[in-house]
């Protein structure tokens, strides 16, 4: 439900990220991106980081860029409350350094197991723009032997920074296949894989 929530409220600032990136050489854009930039590279202000993480999905290819540095840098976190402010953004942002970002992290062994789970969740998000599924679907929380929900989401804008491989698909279905046949992994991220290949195969490009 908290993921839910949290899409919802992400999907409500759409309409302003669309009229912003409409109009890149605005002034008080071009500042309010490379302050959203700043807050994520620096944490600092740390209040502002709320409000930088949705607003650089309306700064391009550099709002990908900076929100993919960001990803990275929270590979080793547990904070699943945090990491899902961040990996929800794809709901909105599509872009190539966000896309193989997550897909480094997500068979990552060395990142954290909710890192990675919910870099699947955003492989999942690419592969099926129209759909979405929370983090507890995603480990299996709710019936680990049911597959996953999918939930539908609300017709909405979709931001470009920079276009996702051709291929895309084909790497996220690779890896997905890997780590869901990979008897060493925790249950969890096995789901959460597992979801990636199901979402391929329901929902294709």
């Amino acid at each position: 439900m908290r993921s839910i929530i949290a899409l919802a409220a992400l999907l409500l600032v759409v309409p302003g990220l669309v009229a912003a990136q409409a109009n890149p050489d605005s002034v008080k854009h071009r500042n309010n991106c490379r302050l959203a930039e700043q807050v994520l590279a620096t944490g600092q202000p740390g209040p502002k980081r709320a409000w930088a993480i949705p607003y650089l999905s309306g700064c391009g290819a550099a709002g990908g860029a900076a929100l993919a540095t960001a990803i990275d840098h929270e590979r080793a976190s547990t904070d699943v409350k945090s990491l899902e402010r961040l990996y929800l953004t794809p709901a909105v942002l599509v872009d190539r350094a966000i896309f193989q970002e997550v897909l480094g992290v997500a068979g990552d062994g060395a990142a954290s197991v909710p890192a990675r789970i919910l870099s699947f969740g955003t492989l999942l998000m690419y592969e099926s723009p129209s759909y979405y599924t929370s983090y507890d679907e995603l480990v299996g929380a709710s019936s680990p032997d049911a597959g996953c929900r999918l939930i539908s989401r609300p017709p909405h804008p979709v931001l470009v920074g920079t276009p996702l491989p051709a291929d895309y698909l084909a790497q996220s279905r690779a890896l997905a296949q890997r780590v869901a046949a990979d008897e060493s992994e925790p249950r969890s991220l096995r789901n959460a894989a597992s979801c990636v290949v199901e979402g391929i195969a329901r929902l294709g490009p």
